[in-house]
C-alpha cells in the first residue's frame, strides 16, 4: 500500500529478527527496569532480558521504601534473573545497595555470588546504610577471582564490613 509520500508502508519488526546475541548486546545497554519491559513485546522477547551482558541492580529506585511484598518481589525476581542467566558470563554487575527494611542481605550476598560464578569482568558494589547494615560479602570469591578485571568498591568499610582475606588473588584486575 502506498502511503501520501509515495513510500511503501512496512510494518515488518525488523528488530525482532536479530539474533539473539545482537538483541542481548542491545538490552545490556539498556536499564534493568527498561530491558525487562520488553519482555511484554512479544514471546520472543520474553525471557530475552535474562541474557543481558550487563547487570545493573538500583536499590535507589526504592525511594521511599516500599511496602513488604515489592521488596520480596524484587528479590524474587532479581534471583529468578541471576540464576536463569544461561548466555554466556556477564561483563559488569553494578549494585547500588541501600539498606531496605525486609530484605535479607545473604540474598544480596548470593546475587553476587551468581555473578561472580558467570566469571564477570567489572564489579561496582556502591552500599548505603544508615545503620551499618550492609550485606555480609563473599570475600573469598570477590579476593580470588580469575576473571574480574574491574573492581569499584564505594562507601564500604573494607576493614570493619568485608575483611580482605589473607590470600587476595586477582590476576586480571586492571582497575581497583
Amino acid at each position: 500500500m502506498a502511503s501520501d509520500t509515495g513510500k511503501e508502508a512496512n510494518d515488518d519488526d525488523r528488530i525482532s529478527k536479530l539474533p539473539d546475541s545482537i538483541l542481548s548486546l542491545i538490552l545490556s545497554s539498556l536499564p534493568m527496569k527498561d530491558a525487562v519491559s520488553t519482555s511484554i513485546l512479544s514471546t520472543r522477547w520474553r525471557y530475552l532480558f535474562v541474557s543481558m551482558f550487563n547487570l545493573d541492580v538500583n536499590f535507589y529506585i526504592f525511594r521511599p521504601p516500599p511496602p513488604p511484598h515489592i521488596v520480596q518481589s524484587f528479590t524474587d525476581f532479581m534471583e529468578e534473573m541471576l540464576f536463569l542467566h544461561t548466555e554466556g558470563n556477564i561483563q559488569r554487575f553494578r549494585l547500588r545497595y541501600i539498606h531496605i527494611s525486609g530484605l535479607d542481605s545473604s540474598r544480596v550476598c548470593g546475587w553476587i555470588c551468581a555473578a561472580l560464578w558467570r566469571e564477570v569482568k567489572e564489579i561496582h558494589l556502591d552500599f548505603t546504610s544508615l545503620y551499618d547494615n550492609f550485606p555480609k560479602l563473599p570475600t573469598a570469591l570477590l579476593f580470588t577471582s580469575k576473571t574480574l578485571k574491574i573492581l569499584k568498591l564505594v562507601n564500604l568499610h573494607v576493614m570493619g564490613t568485608m575483611g580482605v582475606p589473607i590470600n587476595v588473588c586477582l590476576p586480571c584486575l586492571n582497575c581497583i
